[in-house]
């Protein structure tokens, strides 16, 4: 799924195994929101979101359980997920 095909609807969060046992941890929609910004910056210095989702409660908090990848691909049905934490 292309995170521009994402309609902000947080399953992806809730499916989540770290969010669900770590509170500190920005979770998968937050840092699927930061790679659009990235993409697309509108205004936005892309030094910042890169700070921003590189602290230890960002992206290395993902252990690539890929369980996010579930709700958005009954949805859509895509071949492959590519989500900011290097699912691809």
């Amino acid at each position: 799924m292309r995170l521009e095909d994402c309609i902000e609807c947080g399953l992806c969060l809730s499916a989540c195994p770290v969010a669900s046992t770590s509170h500190e941890y920005v979770g998968p929609a937050a840092l699927a929101a930061a790679e659009r910004l990235l993409e697309e910056p509108r205004g936005v210095r892309r030094e910042d979101v890169l700070a921003w989702a590189g602290r230890p409660e960002g992206v290395w908090r993902c252990h690539v359980g890929f369980e996010c990848t579930r709700p958005a691909a009954r949805m859509r049905s895509p071949p492959n997920a590519s989500w900011p934490c290097g699912a691809s």
